[in-house]
């Protein structure tokens, strides 16, 4: 085996996560990837002469918090599940990619690795698509959630994967389509706002970083079309979405997410210090009287917002632990916007737009969990551990 081929050997249980992540039905073999990613970044700690995992504060609250909920649980045996799924296996993967990304090249795999993948599950929902004439939901792919989880990942993973390296922009572009296809004939609105959002925050991260010369009026010209452009993509996703449903259920009013939402919201208040134990099924275990019985209601089992999740788990401290959790990655990456290398702050931005598209996407939904945590925290570590080196090397004169 040659020597390059040794130095790439470590990284293969790291592609082989994050290239089974989005794929269903692969829990077993994910977490023997994940074990194996943990013990590679153990056994080589000491050589890699880490730098001091950033965000910690937040980190330990966050996880004292969710340990502390068993407390108070209403079913122990489950909150201790979903604590070790959730944030136990999330953490694994947050080490690992931290410990484990030293370079822009490494940097680059893992965004390739993902889009190949996310356009990959794209092509094979599409031909199906294509066949029967509606996503099938039950299909070997994936359901249209779980894509719109994923998809909503894309902008930070392109901006990461492709922007050294002008040979394989093509692989992006053609990739990219797809998925764009694939988010059409998956009909999740909410998609269209994460990428609004996250447009919006690139043009003004891009002028903040010193990436690009342009001016106010242009900014904010580009920001108005991005909006426009989002609303107008939702609009349309929507008149797609319910063109065979009722005439009631035809506007955008007729959704019974928010009265859900309400309801749920009064519930938090009525124990606003405590809640039910940590994960999504809590509210189900703990006030079934929240959870429809018949219709398309009845789908509303969970709080369909990862902040009301939390709520019902926790109280209010959850929710505010899990703001402050979202803020403090953003505030790591924003202290990087101002590095030397422009591909360091291309990187920070990645990171908040990603934060701002998981964050945007669990509004309306809760997918904040599994291969969707996993994905999350395994990507943040190794956007934190590239940019963490960075402090190290400018420390060293490097």
């Amino acid at each position: 085996m040659s020597q390059g081929a040794r130095a790439y050997l470590p990284l293969v249980p790291f592609v082989g996560l994050l290239f089974i992540l989005p794929f269903p039905g692969t829990v077993a073999l994910r977490l023997v990837f994940l074990a194996a990613a943990f013990a590679v970044a153990l056994l080589s700690w000491r050589k890699l002469a880490l730098p001091s995992i950033p965000g910690k504060p937040a980190l330990l609250v966050w996880i004292a918090l969710s340990v502390g909920s068993l407390g108070y649980a209403v079913d122990v045996s489950y909150s201790l599940g979903e604590i070790k799924n959730e944030i136990g296996y999330a953490m694994m993967a947050f080490v690992a990619f931290f410990a484990i990304t030293r370079d822009a090249p490494t940097l680059q795999l893992w965004g390739r690795v993902f889009i190949v993948a996310t356009a990959g599950i794209g092509l094979w929902a599409l031909v199906v698509y294509f066949g029967i004439g509606r996503w099938d939901i039950g299909g070997g792919h994936t359901g249209v959630g779980a894509y719109a989880s994923l998809a909503v990942v894309v902008p930070s993973a392109l901006l990461i994967a492709f922007a050294r390296e002008d040979r394989l922009r093509w692989v992006g572009w053609t990739a990219a389509s797809i998925i764009l296809v694939a988010v059409v004939a998956s009909e999740q609105r909410i998609v269209w706002i994460a990428y609004g959002a996250q447009c919006v925050a690139a043009a003004l991260l891009v002028r903040k970083a010193g990436l690009a010369a342009y001016s106010r009026r242009a900014v904010a010209v580009f920001v108005t079309a991005c909006l426009v452009i989002a609303l107008a993509a939702v609009l349309a996703v929507h008149a797609l979405k319910v063109s065979q449903s009722s005439p009631e259920l035809q506007s955008l009013g007729a959704d019974h997410r928010p009265q859900h939402w309400r309801r749920v919201f009064e519930r938090i208040q009525e124990h606003p210090m405590l809640g039910a134990g940590f994960g999504r099924e809590a509210m189900k275990r703990a006030y079934p009287d929240l959870v429809p019985q018949a219709g398309p209601e009845a789908l509303l089992w969970h709080p369909h917002n990862v902040f009301l999740t939390y709520g019902i788990a926790m109280g209010w401290p959850g929710m505010l632990v899990l703001l402050g959790l979202f803020l403090s990655l953003c505030r790591e990456y924003w202290r990087h916007l101002h590095r030397p290398q422009a591909f360091s702050r291309l990187a920070a931005i990645a990171g908040i737009m990603l934060v701002i598209g998981v964050v945007t996407r669990n509004m309306t939904n809760d997918f904040f969990l599994r291969d969707g945590a996993l994905m999350f925290w395994a990507l943040n570590g190794a956007l934190l551990g590239f940019l963490s080196r960075r402090d190290v090397d400018e420390a060293g004169g490097h």
